[in-house]
Order: C-alpha cells, then sequence, then structure tokens
C-alpha cells in the first residue's frame, strides 16, 4: 500500500508540475483524500523548486538553456580540402590532385566530385582565360577518357542513338528510361530522400534565369566597329549574326523600332561633318565666295576615313551604343517580365518545357551558412534566447537539389543511358565502357562519381577546384529518416572574394558566408621559390683610400690595388640553365651590429665592376670600392651584396634573394705574388702574377713549384710593424742557409713551395702587429694546384674563329642553345691565320732555354728545314713570340682541312731544382702538355661577322670579303700586290736617281 501512495504522489506531482509549467493559473494547491489521511500538494512550490533546482545546475556545471540553442549552429557540414602530388610542376607534366571531402555519411566512393579545370595567363584567378562553365566540361573530359584520343584511334562516332557499350549510369529499367530526367540519386550513389533535378526550379530568381542566357551589355554585341567602319553610317551598329541572346534579338532594331532613334543619330553625324568643312566652294547674290548651304540629301562625312571628322565619327559611336543599349535593356527587362508571369501560375508554359514548381517546397538539399572571415558583425552581445539577430551563420538553407555537373548539349548527364552521341561531346570511346580504366563506366565518370583524384597535364597558370556532393551528417527536421543533401566546398565566401571570378557563386553579399567554388594552384600554399645561395672571394678584402696611397688611386677614385671582390651565386632548387635567368645584383653599405643598411643606387660611380649588376646570366658579380664609397672613421667598411634572380626582367613570381655581408678592411694588409726567377744562383723575385680578374681571388700553381709573397703598400713597415709569415697554417721561416739560396727573403717578403696535391688550395698569409696597436691584421692569397694545360686559340677571331653547333641543355630538355668548340677553328679560304699557345700557369712560359715548344702541320713539324719544300701548299710559316705565336695562309679552296697540334716542355733549372731540394725537400717534375686543333676553309662566314668590327683595315677586308666571290677575292689580292710593286719601284728609282753623280748638275 506503501508503494501504490508513492506511484500516485509522484504522478500526481508530475502532473500538477506540468500543468504549472504550461497553465500557470494552475499553479495553486489541491488536496486529496487518500487511505489514512490526506495528500495536498502545492504545485507552484514544486514548480519554483524545479527552477531553483535547473538554476543551482547552470551554476555548478556552466552550461545554460541557450546552449542547446548554441550547439544546433556548431553542428559540423561538409567540406573538402585537395592535396597536389607535385607542387611544382612544369608545363606539360602530368599533376593529381586528391579531394579529401569531411563530414558526409557517404563512403568517398559514392560522392559526386565536380571538377572544373581554370586555366589563367598569371596563375591569379582574376587573369583566367575560361570560365566555370568550360572548366568543369574539360574536367569532366578528362575523367572520362583518360589518355583515349579518338583520333588516333580512327575514331567517327557513327551512330549516335546507339549504346553498344553499355556504359551508362546508373542501371535502370529500359522501359521507364527518360533522357530528359536525371536517375542519379541525389545526396551521392546510396543518397536517399532528395526530390529529383528536375521537380524542382534550378533558378530562384528572376535575375538568376536572365542572367543565365547571357549579358545584356553593348560589349557583348558583335558590332561594326573596325577602323575601316568608322567613316560609314553602319558604324557601332550590330551585326547581322549574333551569338549572344539578346544582342540576337536586338540586331534588327536599328531597322524597326530603332530606325528613328538610327536616323536621328545618322542626321546629327551630317551636320557634325558639315560643320568641319571650312571650304568656300559657293557664292552669294554678289559673286563673294561663301560656304555652301547645307543639304540634307548631301553625305557630307563620305566613305573615306578623314582625321577632320574624328568628333564626328565619335559622337555616332556613342549615340548608336546608347540605341543598342536601349533595345538590349528593353528585352533584359521582357525577360524578367516572363519569368515573373509563369512563376505566378506554376504549370503554365514558359521558358521551360517542364512544369514549374514553387521553390519555397522542401527539396532536401541545403546549403550552410558558415560565417565570415571579413566583417564578423555580431560576436558576444549575440544572445540568442529572447533577442532577435540577423545573425545567420551556421543556419542551413533550403536550395534545389541540382547536381553541379555539366550535361552534353541535347543529353541529361546521369540518366542512366550513355549513347554514342553524348560519348562523341565528351570524347571517350563509344566501344569500351570504361574509357581510362578506372572502375567507374564512362557516364559515371562524367559525373564524378567516385572521382577523388584528378589527374591533368600541367600547363602554365593552371588552377583547379571541385565541389562534392553528397548526403551530410545532419539530419533534417522532418520527422523522417533522411539525412540533408549538402556540397562540400573549397572556401567560403566572404566580401574580399567578389567578383574574382564570374559565375563562381561569390559575387556579392547575398552569398557571403556561403560554399562558392573556389579554385587553388599546385604550387599556392608557399609559392616555391628560387633558392639562391651566395660566396665570395677573397674572404678578407683590403682597399686603401687614405692620401699614403694616393699613387694607386685613379682621378675618378678608383683604387688601382684594391681587391677585386667576386661573388658566386648557385642555385639548389631549379632545373633552369642559369644562363637563361635574369639576375639582379644589388650593394647596400651599413652598419653590421644594428643590421641597417642603406643601398647604393649607382653602382657604377662607386664601384669598379667588370660586368653589369643585371641582365640575363649574370650568376656572378665582381667589383671593387672607390675611394667615395669607403668614407668614414672606420676602419672595417661592411657592403652588404644582394641577388634578386627570376625567370625573367619583369616577373616576380617564384623569384628568389640571398645576401652576403663583405667586410672590406681599409687598413688591412695584402699580399702580392710573384714569379721567382734564378739569377746568379739565387731565387729572386719576379714580376707580380696573379693580379688581375679570377686570378687575383686563385692563383692557379702546380705542385713542385716555388713562388714569391709580398707585403703590398707602404702602410705596414719593417721597422713599424711585426710580421710573421705562414703557409698553410704553419709557420714559415727562412732556411738557415737563406743568404745563399735566397735574394729578398725578410720581414715583409718570403719564398715557398707548391706541396699541396693536384685541385688542392695552397694558402700563404702574414699577420702584421703594428708596434703601436694592440690589434693585429692579417692577409692572405690563395693558390689553386692545376694540372699543367696546354690550349691552343686564335689569335685573331675576325680571320679564325671557333666553330659553332647547337647542343641540348642538360638542365632544360628541348631548349637549344649554341656553343663554340673548343679544338675546331673556320677561316676564310686564303687568309693568313694566326694561333697561340696558352698555358696554364701562364706566368710560367718565357723566353728561356728550358721551354721548348713544337709546332706541327698536318702531321709536320714546322721547324724542319724539308718542311716548305715537302708542304708546298704553304708559302710561309712564321712563329713569334719566342714561338708561341704561329701563322700560316690558308687554301684558296674550300673546305681544305688543317690538324694543327703543338707540344711544349718545361724544364726546371738545376739551381732552382736545387734550391727546392734543400730549402724543403721538395723535387720538381718536368712539366709537359700537348694539344691539338682542325681548322677548315669556308667561302660563307656565317659566325664570324659576329665578331668583325669595322674598326681595323684587315677587318675591313674581311667584312668586304663576306660578299666577294673567290674569283673576286683573287682579283683585289692581285691588284693590292701590284699596287704595292708600282709605289716600290717609284720609291726605289727615286732614291737611285738622287744618288747618281748627274743629278746634281742637273
Amino acid at each position: 500500500m506503501k508503494k501504490n501512495k508513492k506511484k500516485i504522489a509522484s504522478f500526481v506531482s508530475l502532473l500538477f508540475l506540468s500543468s504549472g509549467l504550461f497553465f500557470p493559473s494552475a499553479s495553486r494547491a489541491y488536496s486529496f483524500p487518500v487511505p489514512y489521511g490526506s495528500l495536498i500538494i502545492d504545485s507552484g512550490q514544486m514548480l519554483s523548486m524545479s527552477r531553483e533546482i535547473m538554476a543551482e545546475a547552470e551554476n555548478r556545471y556552466g552550461f545554460s538553456r541557450d546552449d542547446w540553442i548554441r550547439a544546433k549552429r556548431k553542428t559540423t557540414a561538409p567540406r573538402v580540402e585537395i592535396f597536389f602530388d607535385n607542387t611544382n610542376p612544369k608545363p606539360g607534366e602530368k599533376v593529381t590532385v586528391h579531394a579529401v571531402p569531411e563530414f558526409f555519411k557517404n563512403d568517398p566512393q559514392n560522392l559526386y566530385y565536380t571538377w572544373y579545370l581554370i586555366h589563367t595567363t598569371n596563375g591569379s584567378i582574376q587573369s583566367a582565360t575560361n570560365t566555370v562553365r568550360d572548366g568543369k566540361i574539360e574536367a569532366s573530359r578528362i575523367m572520362a577518357r583518360g589518355d583515349y584520343d579518338p583520333d588516333l584511334d580512327g575514331q567517327n562516332y557513327n551512330d549516335p542513338g546507339g549504346d553498344p557499350d553499355k556504359d551508362g549510369w546508373p542501371a535502370v529499367d529500359p522501359n521507364s528510361y527518360d533522357e530528359d530526367t536525371t536517375a542519379a540519386p541525389m545526396g551521392g550513389a546510396d543518397g536517399v530522400g532528395g526530390l529529383p533535378e528536375e521537380t524542382v526550379e534550378a533558378y530562384s530568381s528572376a535575375a538568376e534565369w536572365c542572367d543565365s542566357l547571357g549579358g545584356h551589355s553593348w560589349t557583348n554585341c558583335s558590332l561594326y566597329d573596325g577602323t575601316a567602319n568608322r567613316p560609314l553610317n553602319i558604324y557601332y551598329t550590330p551585326r547581322s549574326s549574333q551569338s549572344n541572346h539578346y544582342c540576337n534579338l536586338c540586331k534588327d532594331y536599328f531597322s524597326g523600332s530603332g530606325a528613328s532613334s538610327y536616323a536621328s543619330s545618322q542626321s546629327n553625324r551630317n551636320t557634325c561633318c558639315y560643320n568641319q568643312i571650312t571650304g568656300l566652294d559657293c557664292v552669294d547674290e554678289f559673286s563673294n565666295p561663301i560656304k555652301c548651304p547645307y543639304d540634307e540629301n548631301t553625305d557630307y562625312c563620305g566613305v573615306t576615313l578623314n582625321t577632320l571628322y574624328d568628333s564626328c565619327y565619335d559622337s555616332f559611336r556613342e549615340a548608336n551604343k546608347s540605341t543598342l543599349q536601349t533595345c538590349l535593356n528593353s528585352e533584359y527587362n521582357s525577360c524578367l517580365t516572363d519569368w515573373n508571369t509563369v512563376h505566378e501560375n506554376p504549370g503554365s508554359t514558359g521558358l521551360s518545357s517542364l512544369d514549374e514548381e514553387d521553390t519555397t517546397r522542401v527539396s532536401r538539399c541545403y546549403k550552410r551558412n558558415f560565417g565570415t572571415n571579413y566583417s564578423a558583425g555580431i560576436f558576444r552581445e549575440n544572445e540568442l534566447s529572447g533577442s532577435a539577430t540577423a545573425e545567420e551563420s551556421g543556419l542551413d538553407y533550403s536550395v534545389p537539389c541540382k547536381h553541379k555537373w555539366i550535361s552534353a548539349d541535347g543529353y541529361k548527364s546521369g540518366s542512366g543511358r550513355f549513347p554514342t552521341g553524348e560519348e562523341d561531346y565528351w570524347k571517350s570511346d563509344p566501344t569500351d565502357p570504361d574509357t581510362d580504366g578506372d572502375g567507374f563506366v564512362d557516364e559515371a565518370d562524367v559525373i564524378g562519381l567516385g572521382q577523388q583524384d584528378f589527374t591533368w597535364t600541367y600547363r602554365e597558370g593552371d588552377r583547379v577546384g571541385v565541389v562534392v556532393e553528397g548526403t551530410s551528417m545532419l539530419p533534417t527536421d522532418e520527422k523522417t529518416a533522411y539525412y540533408k543533401i549538402m556540397w562540400g566546398y573549397l572556401d567560403v565566401c566572404d566580401e574580399t572574394k567578389h567578383g574574382l571570378m564570374e559565375d563562381d557563386s561569390c559575387e556579392d553579399s547575398g552569398d557571403d558566408g556561403y560554399g562558392y567554388l573556389a579554385t587553388k594552384s599546385p604550387n599556392e600554399k608557399g609559392e616555391e621559390k628560387i633558392k639562391v645561395s651566395l660566396s665570395f672571394s677573397p674572404d678578407n678584402p683590403v682597399a686603401d683610400p687614405s692620401d699614403e696611397n694616393a699613387d694607386n688611386i685613379n682621378a675618378d677614385g678608383k683604387i688601382l690595388d684594391a681587391d677585386q671582390v667576386t661573388v658566386i651565386s648557385s642555385l639548389d632548387n631549379t632545373d633552369s640553365n642559369p644562363g637563361n635567368l635574369y639576375y639582379t645584383w644589388q650593394i647596400s653599405r651599413g652598419n653590421l651590429e644594428e643590421d641597417n643598411w642603406k643601398e647604393i643606387p649607382d653602382i657604377e660611380d662607386n664601384f669598379s665592376v667588370s660586368t653589369p649588376s643585371s641582365g640575363a646570366g649574370l650568376s656572378q658579380f665582381s667589383f671593387s670600392p672607390k675611394k667615395d664609397a669607403l668614407g668614414g672613421d672606420d676602419d672595417i667598411v661592411y657592403f652588404k651584396v644582394t641577388l634578386t634572380v627570376s625567370q625573367a626582367s619583369d616577373m616576380k613570381s617564384g623569384r628568389g634573394r640571398s645576401s652576403v655581408i663583405i667586410p672590406y678592411n681599409k687598413n688591412g694588409i695584402k699580399i702580392t705574388l710573384h714569379k721567382v726567377d734564378i739569377v746568379d744562383g739565387k731565387a729572386t723575385i719576379g714580376d707580380e702574377v696573379c693580379d688581375e680578374g679570377l686570378y687575383a681571388s686563385l692563383c692557379p700553381a702546380v705542385k713542385g713549384q716555388m713562388l714569391a709573397a709580398k707585403v703590398s703598400g707602404g702602410k705596414y713597415k719593417s721597422g713599424n710593424t711585426d710580421f710573421s709569415w705562414k703557409a698553410n697554417g704553419n709557420p714559415l721561416y727562412p732556411p738557415a742557409d737563406a743568404s745563399s739560396m735566397f735574394d729578398g727573403w725578410n720581414s715583409t717578403s718570403a719564398f715557398f713551395p707548391i706541396t699541396k696535391q693536384e685541385q688542392e688550395i695552397e694558402e700563404i698569409s702574414v699577420t702584421a702587429s703594428p708596434k703601436d696597436k694592440l690589434q693585429p691584421v692579417t692577409g692572405a692569397r690563395l693558390i689553386t694546384v692545376v694540372h699543367p694545360a696546354v690550349f691552343i686559340k686564335s689569335a685573331d677571331t675576325s680571320t679564325a674563329w671557333p666553330t659553332t653547333y647547337f647542343t641540348e641543355d642538360e638542365k632544360d630538355p628541348g631548349f637549344y642553345e649554341k656553343k663554340e668548340s673548343a679544338d675546331m677553328f673556320d677561316t676564310l679560304t686564303g687568309n693568313r691565320v694566326s694561333f697561340y699557345l696558352d698555358f696554364v700557369p701562364y706566368y710560367l712560359l718565357g723566353s728561356d732555354p728550358d721551354t721548348i715548344i713544337s709546332w706541327e702541320l698536318n702531321g709536320n713539324s714546322v721547324t724542319d728545314p724539308s718542311f716548305l719544300e715537302n708542304n708546298p701548299d704553304f708559302e710561309y710559316v712564321n712563329l713569334e713570340n719566342d714561338g708561341r705565336t704561329i701563322t700560316f695562309p690558308a687554301s684558296y679552296n674550300e673546305g681544305t682541312y688543317y690538324n694543327l697540334s703543338v707540344k711544349l716542355k718545361k724544364f726546371w733549372s738545376d739551381e732552382e731544382k736545387n734550391i727546392l731540394y734543400s730549402a724543403w725537400g721538395v723535387v720538381p717534375e718536368t712539366l709537359e702538355g700537348e694539344n691539338s686543333v682542325s681548322v677548315s676553309t669556308t667561302l660563307n662566314p656565317e659566325f664570324a661577322g659576329e665578331e668583325i668590327s669595322l674598326g681595323k683595315p684587315k677587318q675591313i677586308l674581311a667584312a668586304i670579303g663576306n660578299n666577294l666571290s673567290h674569283y673576286f677575292m683573287y682579283l683585289l689580292r692581285l691588284a693590292l700586290t701590284m699596287a704595292v710593286m708600282f709605289f716600290a719601284s717609284s720609291v726605289l728609282y727615286g732614291l737611285t736617281r738622287r744618288l747618281s753623280p748627274d743629278y746634281e748638275k742637273e
């Protein structure tokens, strides 16, 4: 009985509690008789207690009654992201983009992926060259056909109505098949609840429908707007053929409803031309010349373009544009009226052959308002309970159920049948149900079913986007099992994205917060830039601008003995040929500690440079500062060299930058290198070597050789400075008996041997410690150890030039560059050609008897006494410059080949070998080298002209020879020879006559 009493009390309490909640007037006390007493219930008191309990729970656990409302807006709607397999593609490469859809109920293979491929001129979406519709069509064709080419297959798509491969999707009952109906379900392959596409109007407003027919501005029309039409009365009137819908409706307007406006414009044009005429071609009643009166039947503008009437042409053009625009506006407004009329009477015939229905019905297709990143208005002050707000973020709005893919003209994609005519549109194989071999039939490919990956051939500036259709995880508000059908987009529209591309669903504020047809480029997430690094030498350059060094400073401030710094660039992440890239070098001066730099804009006024500061292929830059660039009291001046590398001079996309800081010591110590001569059995300091160009940074030498080093300049002298020399980091001291082997070894000069192996670096350094300063200064020179090399080079490239040829660039396949051969030369027939021997190290060759040079022509030594006798084609062979230069005549016959070779031996004198061995235990080896080149004669100096200038007499003759035949060249040489002989005989005759005894008598 007690249990029943409790049940009764609980039931009655719940009843009154509910009545107190929904019927406040019932909140009063009631008394009920029960066995053994009575039950008194005060429902108002119980309601008050329940509210106190709810308030306590809110305070204790931190939630409120608004949380449930807010939570509904926080649900996650579908979205999609894409990733590229190649983030730095080159044109012509295949690129695959992978879509990652999120928050769909469907398996990814059951979603519809509508891809669109957008081409641009510079990579930005604003420079798109095709439309979203075009991009969808192109992408669908690629997905359907893959690499299939109907032309290569000889496919002509006969029998458009046939379907031999049965590749339609989805599978439908042939008896219920309707080509005008989309059988593909809404919300993915396994989607349910969506209304068929055709039962819901695809356009939500009159403007949306009428805009879909095309633009209605005069700029959309084809006009007689060419220069040839300018003087005619058809100027800026519509042509008879128009592709635009509204322009087509207005093409006859000028001869119809707009004829009066057109006639008025013509009359105004004619009057304008008449007013421009200044001729006095008529006379008045007094026979005075006057301007002829205006005659409306006379065409004063004529049919020939006359600049005198330019203002009349322009006025006529503007009037015709206005007339045409009046018609276009009228037709557009008629379209709006027609739409509204149709939609006020559902089921009537009108713009569509289908029965258009009220779009307010439930479609189970929704779009989510995500809010915006830009101008997010209401924030924490937005209270949902008890107040109204215009904030739409987090709400889902019903939209027409319409797939995003494109249908072929005259067909419905996703109808369940894919006939040959439709395959012709998409260029797939009508005999293969799965043309691209991805496991989906061709019609499924066209509508994007399961197409999570999209592969295409990349073009410069390409961008890709996708919108994914499926069933969300959000239930509808109906009492059904259905979930909302939604689309996942790449991005959300806001004010900053309006008008980026036409028809991308982000046009104005009405689209803000909703997904739109955004695009991405393969390298959009941080475009990969050219990575460039810099290095420079020497490490511690010296330049003395002081008055003590005035003898080495020119009037323009150039410091002759300043170290020239060479900055060399290297590219780390590009396959481009450095010679094809554009380089811009800049120099700044600043404070190293504060990292504060100011550019020096006039580089040539402040620095001595050997190359321009900007241009193609300038991968290295050499400079030395002039006096003014080193102004100030600082002993060390810091220059920051910055390099910018780009694909072209005006291209900013992908360019790379790097900089390096170079310290120039104004009080530094500089070392000069000298060859070693042997005089009276002692090693003496000879001429300075390696003082220019790259040799100043890395002086070449051979193993076992001896060099001398000296402290340059007068800033540091033995009287006020202590010096310490080092070779390769080890102290360098004169040997005990140095005076018997060396002449000139002292504190400011030293001798040292080359002991490193080939391709290694030898270093000679000196540290100067001024006696009145605590801060020492160190200078160094680097010597690269090389293998002795012999080269044959043309002494005059206007008479013998390197043969040129084209070769494919290894770093840029498909690009060919012209190169010069190092061992093949061309020359004009009958030329005197000269070649000289070049040797590395160059300074080791002298006129000493220890150097032997042997030249051979066609395998015969030119010093052989019988050479000319056995080779009658050579009138002479001259050796000059201690045998380093050879000159010989080329044949008058075209196509004659010569083989020119040289052998060299460099011996070390016994005195030098003894000094090297006694001082350091070094034994030098005899230097040997040889080389050969081929020389061929030609009548057509195709590439020699690039080297010939009209600056010297022999070059003028060479230029003339470019256009003279062999015969006339021979006559020219004969005539010159006769002239010289006649002049010489005349001089000789005059001299001999003066010497005769009878001359004075006469």
